[in-house]
């Protein structure tokens, strides 16, 4: 369990797989969180980084471009933030907005 500013994140068995399957540590997942751009589609919370993301980091002196394309679904339940799966997609073409 980590916390947000405001939120804590859980997360579910299946990210966990997910999260160990690829090779993504608990460092990813927050550099997602705070450097990532987030918006709601398809009724969950995502946390994307592309290009623009990895550029706004760059600018504060962090490389995070092993992450392009660094997808986390979250949904969120009575203040916490629950992190469903992660997997890496560089298209946003399939969620709707």
């Amino acid at each position: 369990m980590k916390k947000t500013a405001t939120k804590k994140v859980v997360i579910t068995n299946h990210a966990e797989t997910r999260i160990n399957s690829r090779r993504i540590d608990d460092n990813i997942v927050t550099l997602a969180l705070i450097y990532g751009r987030h918006f709601y589609a398809n009724g969950a919370l995502i946390y994307f980084i592309g290009k623009r993301d990895i550029e706004k980091a760059k600018k504060k002196g962090v490389d995070i471009r092993e992450l392009e394309g660094l997808n986390l679904i979250f949904n969120e339940d009575n203040g916490s933030m629950i992190l469903l799966t992660v997997f890496k997609n560089k298209s946003l073409k399939r969620y709707k907005y």
